[in-house]
């Protein structure tokens, strides 16, 4: 079972795949809305390892899909609103990996500077 994307879980996650991982928003409204982080991994990935659920590939992972609730789906505002307080949804997601991303990328610069 694939659980939610934590912000201790992605940095796990980063810590097996080089500098400079990055991700996008893939999906929409009818199959739901998952983020896939791309990176080169550090070392060999065993394919039946797992964290949160998570398959790692040498290219990335996958976070969990994000899908339409049903209060999105016939909201009262009409079809437009719903897909509206989705999509809001989404964004506020995908700011949290971003700062999750800066937040890692801090760490890890200053662990590099203190080892100097």
């Amino acid at each position: 079972m694939e659980l939610p994307l934590s912000k201790q879980r992605l940095h796990q996650l980063l810590d097996r795949y080089e500098a400079g991982v990055t991700f996008e928003m893939i999906g929409g409204i009818d199959a739901g809305v998952y983020f896939s982080f791309k990176g080169k991994a550090k070392g060999k990935i065993d394919p039946a390892e797992r964290c949160g659920g998570r398959v790692f590939r040498a290219h990335g992972f996958c976070s969990e899909a994000i899908v339409p609730t049903r209060a999105e789906l016939f909201s009262r505002g009409g079809a437009v609103h719903g897909q509206e307080l989705f999509f809001a949804r989404c964004a506020e997601r995908q700011k949290k990996f971003a700062r999750w991303l800066r937040d890692y990328d801090q760490r890890h610069d200053e662990k590099e500077r203190n080892s100097l």
